[in-house]
């Protein structure tokens, strides 16, 4: 096996402990996505083995819980990817214009669970109420309540949400079902909808998607 194709932990471990502490600068147009890049260096440094050694978890998780958006009103409760976009004015949890992103809370919730929390912290009720507003006529998920793109990623998202925070009252199964079975293409893989090209990422979150949901 060539040498640059080996795995090498304590170099991996250092880049992911210098992500959890300074995103490189070649990731900093992904700043309002800083949740989903701590939960890759965190589940990372939990393949690792190596997450006993991981200072600050408690301020991490704390850190974490500051991203929970609960809006009943507008129905966009979950987990914002970084706390870039708030203002001064837009500090509470209900602030206007204020809204999750379906990834967010699915990364949030992961990276939870393996800091150890017991998610007694999130509101679940508002989550699930948010995830049905999420779903389309045609089963598919949006990202975000208003201009999102909406495929197989994001009906992974809230497979794996729902089933974590056992609740499922958030998702029409069949109508979910439906479109991920309406995007099966001719070699048997999955698109990332009807009648698109078919690959082994979307394939992935079709097949997790229907064991998670029961199918």
């Amino acid at each position: 096996m060539p040498v640059s194709l080996l795995l090498k932990p304590k170099l991996h471990r250092k880049y992911l402990y210098r992500c959890l502490q300074c995103i490189p600068s070649h990731f900093a147009s992904y700043d309002t996505t800083r949740l989903v890049l701590a939960f890759f260096a965190i589940s990372g440094l939990d393949l690792l083995k190596d997450l006993e050694t991981l200072k600050k978890k408690g301020k991490i998780i704390d850190w974490i819980y500051t991203l929970q958006v609960v809006d009943h009103k507008e129905q966009a409760s979950g987990f914002q990817g970084s706390t870039t976009l708030n203002t001064l004015d837009n500090r509470n949890q209900s602030a206007p214009y204020k809204w999750c992103h379906i990834a967010g809370t699915y990364t949030a919730l992961c990276t939870l669970l393996i800091l150890g929390d017991d998610l007694s912290k999130v509101n679940k009720e508002a989550i699930a109420e948010s995830l049905r507003v999420l779903q389309q006529p045609n089963g598919v998920f949006c990202a975000s309540k208003d201009g999102s793109e909406g495929d197989m990623r994001f009906i992974y998202c809230a497979s794996c949400i729902s089933y974590i925070i056992n609740d499922w009252s958030g998702v029409d199964i069949e109508k979910a079902t439906e479109y991920i079975l309406q995007s099966l293409t001719y070699e048997y893989g999955f698109a990332q909808g009807p009648e698109l090209e078919a690959h082994g990422g979307s394939t992935y979150c079709a097949l997790a998607s229907l064991a998670l949901m029961g199918k």
